[in-house]
């Protein structure tokens, strides 16, 4: 009897928030930046951005409900797809 794991991570399209949040992102250039999201996301979700980052996908590092004001407020762009990653995990036990 040999057993087969297979872990992977699946994404579903975000659901539409009622609030405002406030995301960190970091990018595979290692580079984070800060966007305001109007999806329902946590930490290790992926979102995809406008802007010079634009295409490529980022992986939410931070997630607040307080935003900035003033000047920062002014210059933060807006998430324009989001997805939620989940692991997951299929055991199946085969017969060789």
């Amino acid at each position: 009897m040999k057993f087969l794991i297979l872990n992977f991570k699946a994404e579903t399209p975000a659901k539409r928030s009622w609030m405002v949040l406030y995301i960190k992102v970091r990018f595979e250039n290692n580079k984070s930046y800060s966007y305001f999201c109007e999806y329902d996301v946590k930490v290790g979700d992926k979102v995809f951005v406008p802007g010079k980052m634009a295409g490529q996908p980022g992986e939410v590092i931070d997630v607040s409900d307080s935003c900035p004001s003033g000047r920062a407020a002014a210059y933060t762009l807006y998430v324009e797809k989001a997805f939620n990653v989940t692991e997951v995990s299929l055991d199946d036990d085969l017969d060789f």
